[in-house]
């Protein structure tokens, strides 16, 4: 920091001195200050931002055996989860027989006896709006 002293009396130079001074650090401080707002404006608006894009995202559908021939209805994006009992020790499993875009259709079967008729069946249909 420069000081350009316009008195010729040490007092006043002095005087000059510690008001400049005080004034670059106020000046300082007051930089520091808004530093630290800025700063905290920002995580602000980060903490916010993500907070509404988790409420928007897409939501999980869960169904299982009772939801059996009912309709499910999803938004684009969202999740569907489908819990089935079994017991794969038997052999037997659960897998797609048909997917598309108005139903869901599984099989619970042994896939190695391709011509016996599965044990349970289980359908829903499903619209994407």
């Amino acid at each position: 920091m420069e000081l350009l002293c316009s008195s010729a009396r040490p007092m006043d130079a002095l005087k000059e001195l510690a008001k400049a001074t005080l004034i670059g650090e106020s000046k300082e401080r007051s930089f520091v200050m808004l530093r630290r707002v800025v700063s905290l404006a920002v995580m602000v608006l980060a903490v916010l931002f993500l907070v509404s894009c988790a409420s928007s995202s897409a939501k999980k559908v869960s169904i299982n055996e009772k939801d059996a021939g009912s309709k499910v209805e999803l938004s684009k994006g969202d999740i569907l989860k489908v819990t089935l009992e079994g017991n794969p020790s038997t052999g037997f499993s659960w897998e797609t027989e048909n997917l598309d875009e108005a139903s869901l259709k599984l099989i619970y079967h042994r896939s190695f006896e391709p011509d016996v008729p599965p044990d349970e069946i289980f359908e829903v249909s499903v619209s994407v709006k």
